[in-house]
C-alpha cells in the first residue's frame, strides 16, 4: 500500500531532488539526517515506524510533519500501520494484487464512507457473549467480551439510539463510545468489495 503525504499545494516537476530512506533499523536517525542533506523535494519512506517503541513512533511522525511544513517536502510512504496513515497522510492510494484501486484525498475518502459508524458499550454483564447473537437491521458485531460489545452500524438502516435501547434492555451500560470509521476499517471494505469483484 502507498500513502502520501504532500505539502498544499504539490506540484511534480523534472530534475526533482529525491531520497530513499529504508526501514527502521538501529541506525534509522542517520538515514533521516543524511536523507535531508541535499534539501530533497520528494523522500520515500518504506515502513517509517515499523518495529519501533510508542516515543520513538511519536519523534518520527513529529519529524516528518514537521519538514512536510516547514521546507514543503512530500513524503511517499509505504505503510502497513494505520496509525502512521492516519496521522500523517492527506492523500492515499490503495494498491492491490498490483493494480491502483485507490488514489484520493484521505478527507474524502474518509467522508464518502462515512455513513457506517462504531459504537462500543462497556457492560456490567454481556448476555450475548457466549450463548446468543445480536442481531439488528444494519448492524454488525465486530468485537466482544464478556463486559463489552463493538458494533459498526450503517446509518442508513439503524441509529445509535436504538442500538442503546436493544443493549440497556439486556444489560447494565457503564459506558458508551461512538465514533466515526478508521480508516483501517475502510480499507479493509474496499479491499473486500474488490476480492468480490475480481472473482464475480
Amino acid at each position: 500500500m502507498l500513502f502520501i503525504l504532500l505539502p498544499q499545494p504539490a506540484v511534480f516537476q523534472p530534475g526533482l531532488h529525491l531520497a530513499l530512506v529504508p526501514g527502521p533499523a538501529g541506525t534509522l536517525g542517520l538515514f533521516y539526517h543524511a536523507a535531508f542533506l541535499h534539501d530533497p523535494k520528494i523522500v520515500f519512506l518504506d515502513e517509517p515506524t515499523i518495529g519501533l517503541d510508542a516515543e520513538s513512533k511519536a519523534g518520527i511522525r513529529e519529524f516528518i510533519r514537521r519538514m512536510n511544513v516547514e521546507e514543503k517536502t512530500t513524503f511517499i510512504v509505504t505503510s502497513h500501520d494505520f496509525q502512521d496513515i492516519e496521522s500523517l497522510c492527506q492523500r492515499i492510494v490503495l494498491i492491490n494484487r498490483g493494480k491502483v484501486i485507490l488514489d484520493d484525498q484521505m478527507q474524502k475518502v474518509k467522508l464518502d464512507f462515512n455513513r457506517k459508524k462504531q459504537i462500543q458499550f462497556e457492560v456490567d454483564v454481556n448476555p450475548w457473549c457466549e450463548k446468543e447473537t445480536f442481531a439488528m437491521e444494519g448492524v454488525e458485531v465486530f468485537g466482544m467480551t464478556n463486559h463489552s460489545l463493538s458494533f459498526e452500524y450503517d446509518a442508513d438502516t439503524a441509529d445509535s439510539m436504538g442500538i442503546i435501547e436493544a443493549v440497556a434492555k439486556r444489560c447494565e451500560i457503564q459506558d458508551i463510545t461512538i465514533s466515526g470509521r478508521d480508516i483501517e476499517s475502510i480499507i479493509r471494505e474496499i479491499l473486500k468489495a474488490q476480492d468480490v469483484k475480481d472473482f464475480s
